[in-house]
């Protein structure tokens, strides 16, 4: 999860290593300072530098050394293409979005990431979000009780204050936020929206979603509005708010 670098990110991200018999070392996404303003400005108080454990992709590659360990596969070259982990990764998200990977690219965290329709996206966003922990495959129960746990702990996935949390927190969707300006949200009844903003800004995408959602009836005009609330929305100008983003439909 693109975490947000806190403290309580950092204990998650190092419980995980530390289950697994290891430890921020065997780490290979880049030092980075936390995404959470207050955290980093602590850090930089307190003299602090970069680290692995606060980049916001610490806790996908925590997961991805466990799964190595559980293997028995290299650690070394976890990040490699052709490592078996890279390629499981890469057969499950063609058979969850249902498409053959067409384009494999590195990530700015290190790791393979690979390019997808948005169909394809939706189609792997409401599958995850629609698993039920009574599902005959292990996949699915999986995916349910990784979902149930965004929904139990909303901070995990991004952090106080963030977009993503404030979704889930407010109106029960599972939500995940990518780079360039890209959203999933599922709703509790399964109905799925993903997007991609063309301007590459990540700054409207979820109250876009949550209308979205709030047009299918999804989720309710007081949900969003509650949501719309909590969301980082306003333009400031000259030390005030001078406006507001909003959705034109």
């Amino acid at each position: 999860a693109s975490h947000a670098g806190t403290d309580r990110h950092v204990t998650v991200v190092r419980d995980i290593l530390d289950a697994a018999g290891l430890d921020e070392r065997s780490l290979q996404c880049p030092p980075a300072w936390p995404s959470d303003t207050a955290t980093r400005d602590a850090l930089v108080r307190a003299g602090g530098e970069p680290e692995r454990l606060r980049m916001n992709c610490s806790g996908k590659h925590a997961a991805m050394l466990a799964a190595c360990v559980a293997q028995g596969w290299d650690l070394a070259t976890y990040l490699d293409p052709e490592h078996p982990l890279q390629v499981q990764i890469r057969e499950l998200v063609e058979r969850l979005t249902g498409e053959r990977v067409q384009a494999s690219v590195i990530d700015g965290c290190g790791a393979p990431v690979f390019a997808l329709t948005l169909s394809g996206l939706a189609k792997a966003a409401h599958r995850i979000g629609g698993s039920s922990e009574r599902s005959p495959f292990a996949l699915h129960r999986n995916a349910a009780a990784l979902v149930g746990a965004v929904r139990r702990h909303p901070w995990t996935i991004d952090g106080p204050g963030r977009a993503d949390t404030i979704a889930i927190e407010q109106t029960g969707v599972f939500a995940k936020g990518g780079a360039e300006g890209v959203m999933i949200m599922v709703a509790p009844d399964g109905t799925t929206v993903a997007l991609k903003m063309l301007d590459g800004s990540a700054r409207a995408s979820s109250i876009v979603a949550l209308r979205l959602l709030e047009r299918t009836g999804a989720l309710s005009a007081a949900d969003v509005s509650r949501a719309r609330e909590e969301l980082p929305l306003r333009v400031r100008g000259g030390e005030r708010d001078v406006g507001m983003i909003s959705p034109a439909f």
